[in-house]
């Protein structure tokens, strides 16, 4: 192969190459001009400027900068794998510049790029035959392939609401998402890669369903995000069924994992996730709040939970209401108003606190034992996140 170039430097590209190159170029950022003096001028503020030699660059001397910037002739294709190869190890960005003008075919520079473990994050042209290319260090992530997933859920409750938020965001890209009610589960499609029952609230009989168990069985994998309630309505044996087909059930409560998961592999405890769409703080309104599930209903999400966080004293009418106000609120109490109780706001104050308080009762929140529930919390979504992750790997793979 011929002699390569990277870069021309004719007079008529130098201020235009100059202006776009400052504006890959963060401000505050420590950069390394590399056999040039170019950019000192034209860098953003606050930007700590220095130039060299090639030959008298290392690695180690490459580190200590935020970006390399290269907009200098490269002479052979053994310097530009040579390069590539020490800016690689560095760990940094690199901002080149590339000429087709040179003898060095752009795919050929490109599978240098990709065999010294760099990618071409961002690109611009600065003529009709220059373009500047920004690298970084190739992360090797392996993608899921795409997967259809179906989501079991029940109405537009403020936990639904929420939970729907933190799932979407929990899955990869390639994911496409049906949300399916509860009570319309004849909308359900043949066949899934994943099937998730709940998103975190609390779930009753209706997951015991023969409807449901078939969506589980018509899918290579099936995991739940939920917890239990009104147990006393729970059918033992069709519970069991479910669990018996699920690769996971991600348990809301230390309740339900002593109830429902002792002997079963299968069964980890979560806690309530929706404690990480909360904000910290101490509320400043001293009139007491009252929430019901009416009252957040017609409300986006935002402005529910900035209402909540306001005040001082909550009185909390859904467990998702008692859980927002443990982050903010001085004093708080609850009231179970079904029929039969759910059991869920006992759950949670056991989890939270190591004890559970008589409904209709206000008491003082413990903010250090909130604080302790939300980082465990956090570490336990985290650990989630990974096994869907390595499920939906497994599942579309074997599936190929």
């Amino acid at each position: 192969m011929g002699s390569p170039r990277i870069a021309t430097l004719s007079d008529s590209s130098v201020a235009a190459r100059r202006t776009l190159a400052a504006r890959f170029i963060p401000a505050g950022a420590r950069v390394l001009e590399i056999d040039g003096a170019s950019l000192a001028s034209h860098l953003p503020f606050g930007c700590v400027y220095r130039s060299a030699k090639r030959e008298a660059v290392s690695a180690d001397a490459l580190a200590k900068y935020d970006i390399v910037v290269m907009l200098a002739a490269l002479q052979t294709q053994t310097e530009v794998d040579r390069l590539l190869r020490q800016f690689s190890a560095a760990e940094r960005p690199l901002l080149i510049s590339y000429s087709n003008e040179g003898r060095l075919r752009f795919h050929d520079l490109i599978r240098l790029i990709g065999r010294n473990g760099l990618r071409v994050e961002t690109s611009a042209s600065v003529n009709d035959d220059e373009t500047l290319l920004r690298l970084v260090p190739a992360r090797k992530i392996a993608a899921v392939a795409p997967c259809s997933v179906a989501v079991l859920s029940g109405n537009m409750s403020f936990a639904d609401r929420l939970g729907w938020q933190l799932l979407s965001a929990l899955l990869p890209g390639e994911a496409d998402l049906h949300f399916v009610d509860l009570g319309e589960l004849e909308a359900a499609r043949d066949r899934y890669d994943l099937a998730i029952l709940g998103v975190g609230q609390g779930l009753c009989h209706s997951l015991c369903s023969a409807a449901v168990l078939d969506i589980v069985a018509r899918s290579r994998g099936a995991i739940g995000i939920f917890g239990t309630m009104q147990r006393e309505l729970l059918p033992r044996a069709a519970f069991d069924r479910l669990l018996d087909r699920l690769d996971v059930w991600f348990a809301r409560s230390q309740d339900d994992l002593m109830l429902y998961g002792r002997g079963r592999s299968n069964v980890t405890y979560l806690g309530d996730w929706l404690v990480t769409q909360f904000p910290l703080g101490h509320g400043r309104d001293p009139e007491l709040l009252t929430v019901s599930e009416d009252s957040l209903r017609d409300l986006p999400l935002d402005r529910a939970i900035g209402a909540m966080a306001r005040h001082r004293a909550v009185f909390a009418r859904t467990s998702a209401a008692l859980l927002c106000a443990l982050n903010s609120a001085d004093t708080v109490a609850y009231a179970d108003d079904l029929h039969v109780p759910s059991g869920e706001f006992g759950s949670l104050l056991y989890d939270v606190f190591g004890r559970s308080f008589p409904a209709n009762e206000f008491f003082q929140v413990d903010r250090d034992a909130v604080l302790r529930y939300r980082a465990r919390v956090q570490r336990n979504v985290a650990l989630m996140r990974t096994r869907i992750d390595a499920l939906l790997r497994g599942k579309t793979a074997s599936a190929a």
